[in-house]
């Protein structure tokens, strides 16, 4: 059953999740980046650059789809870009 929720895990982390990266500056320091997954409020990174934020939170998607997963949780799926979104069940 862990190979199969590890292997659907991945499956929809690889999807085409929409990534948004906000610059935070605090004017106390560099500036730095944070990036959400809008269809997983919960899944958030941050890093120095755009890009290294953005590398982190695939990284920690997987983990979040994982738990979720394994904890019955509706994961969303990708939102269509017309419009309906879907859910993939744990199973």
């Amino acid at each position: 059953m862990r190979q199969d929720i590890i292997k659907q895990a991945d499956e929809i982390a690889a999807m085409d999740f929409q990534v948004r990266v906000d610059r935070e500056d605090d004017h106390t320091g560099p500036a730095i980046y944070v990036a959400h997954i809008a269809e997983i409020p919960e899944c958030v990174a941050q890093g120095a650059s755009p890009e290294q934020a953005q590398a982190e939170l695939r990284e920690i998607l997987v983990d979040v789809i994982r738990y979720m997963l394994e904890s019955g949780i509706d994961v969303p799926r990708p939102r269509a870009r017309a419009g309906s979104a879907a859910t993939a069940q744990a199973g």
